[in-house]
């Protein structure tokens, strides 16, 4: 069990190292933001997409789901 631990253990470092030497490749900034590593900074590239279908800030807050005000007609 011990010898089982120890390997996922390598390889969960190896995919870090993976991740983060294709976020250098790609040029993301966004593990320069405090509190943001190199997985998070994967994970939010990955749900997002490419940032420059977004016109502007607010609407990648909306689809973020971050945006609190409501819009209601009626």
């Amino acid at each position: 069990m011990i010898e089982q631990i120890c390997f996922i253990e390598n390889q969960l470092k190896k995919l870090e190292t993976e991740i983060k030497t294709l976020l250098m490749q790609t040029n993301q900034v966004i593990s320069t933001i405090p509190g943001i590593g190199n997985i998070l900074g994967a994970i939010i590239i990955a749900e997002i997409g490419d940032i420059s279908r977004f016109d502007s800030a607010p609407k990648l807050v909306a689809y973020a789901g971050l945006d609190v005000r409501v819009s209601q007609s009626g």
